[in-house]
């Protein structure tokens, strides 16, 4: 809010902006979040770059695969941490956690 002040009366000017949408939004991710950390299966998302990227290692993969979050957040798929080389997709990735899992 502005007043603005001149010889005259004063003038005030008020911007209102909706922000359902984002609140709504936000509300969603905080449940996708939640979700995220709840589930006992593992939950891997990573961006949609060369080496996909992880963004997100939940508790579930923390215990099937026994690697941290820290360890693994930003490494590329089937980077040395996992020990086989990256395919060319999103399957060949996951396939290459898998040897992970058996050790």
């Amino acid at each position: 809010m502005r007043i603005d002040r001149e010889d005259k009366d004063p003038v005030i000017r008020v911007a209102i902006s909706d922000i359902s949408r984002q609140v709504l939004a936000e509300e969603q991710l905080r449940y996708d979040a939640l979700i995220l950390n709840e589930v006992q299966d593992a939950i891997i998302t990573t961006k949609n770059d060369e080496g996909f990227t992880i963004t997100n290692w939940n508790p579930g993969a923390e215990k099937i695969y026994g690697w941290k979050r820290e360890e693994v957040l930003g490494r590329k798929q089937g980077s040395s941490k996992t020990g086989t080389p990256a395919g060319s997709g999103r399957t060949s990735c996951v396939q290459s956690l898998k040897p992970a899992c058996l050790r």
